[in-house]
Parts: structure tokens; sequence; C-alpha cells
């Protein structure tokens, strides 16, 4: 039920109050699991915008630290998954530092079938990342082609909202 709670205050709109207490009972109950496993990992890539980016920077530097190749096919979904929110909350409050780190990480992560989405969406926060930062038209075609692919794959709605997103 916790866990459930979690994902309707991540789905809150940003007019809406923050329940502080259920996100201080989920990092609780994610950090009383007792060492990094693939269900772990799991639960707080679900649930890292419930963490202020401080920490999540933190607790990712910390993974990616202790997690080292080969991975399992799993665990691959997985630290791509942890490192696309991390990219996308830095995006969102305009830190860039830290983002040629992990980008590195995810581009060392072998490519797969099952992995093009994340692999997309890391091309995206890259060259958004680029984009922001030096204002080339180059990069905002790749993020441009990057939005197309999700609309191709049948995301349309995922698309609407990275072009949001690259927008504001």
């Amino acid at each position: 039920m916790l866990i459930a709670r979690g994902y309707l205050e991540i789905d809150k709109s940003s007019t809406e109050p923050v329940n502080w207490k259920l996100r201080e009972q989920l990092r609780e109950k994610v950090f009383s699991l007792p060492n990094w496993n693939e269900e772990k990992l799991t639960l707080f890539c679900n649930l890292m915008p419930l963490y202020d980016c401080f920490s999540v920077n933190l607790i990712v530097q910390d993974i990616l630290k202790e997690y080292k190749p080969p991975f399992s096919k799993e665990l691959k979904r997985t630290l791509l998954g942890i490192i696309c929110n991390n990219l996308f909350l830095k995006l969102k409050i305009g830190e860039y530092e830290g983002i040629d780190k992990l980008v590195s990480i995810a581009d060392a992560i072998p490519s797969s079938p099952d992995l093009v989405f994340y692999k997309n969406n890391i091309i995206f926060y890259k060259n958004m990342a680029l984009y922001k930062s030096s204002n080339a038209t180059k990069y905002l075609k790749k993020c441009q082609k990057a939005i197309e692919i999700c609309a191709w794959l049948g995301m349309e709605a995922y698309a609407q909202h990275m072009s949001e997103f690259l927008e504001g």
C-alpha cells in the first residue's frame, strides 16, 4: 500500500500539496532494505522523483560505484532507468554538472532491442543539455529526432511530454 501511495504521490499535479510524511516513509522503506539488490534498485528508480536532486545525485554515485559490468539484462534496464531519471531531474532544475559522466556510463552499456527506449532517452537528455548550454541547433535537431523515434514507435503521448520538456 505504501508503494502504491508513493506512485500516486509522484503523479500529483504541481498544484496539489506535497505529502512530506509519505515521502519520508517511502525513503525509509527504500533504505531499510539491506543492500543495493535489483529489487531495491528498481524501487529507488521508480520513486526517484520523491527525492531532492542533491540526494539523488549522491545515491546514484553510490549505486554506480557498487555495480560494474557485466550486468544482467534486468540490471542493465534498471541502471539505465536510474540514469535517465537522474538526467531528467538534473535538467528539470537546470543542473548540468555530472551529466557527461552519467551519459558515458550509459553509453558503456551495450545496446540491445530491449534497451532502445532508455538509449533513446539518454540521447535526448544528452543533446538537450548540450542545446541548453550552447544553443546550437545541431543538438536541438538530435533532440527532435529522439522525439520522432518515440512517436514512430507508437509512444505519441511520451513524445509530446518530451517535446514539452524540451521547450519548457
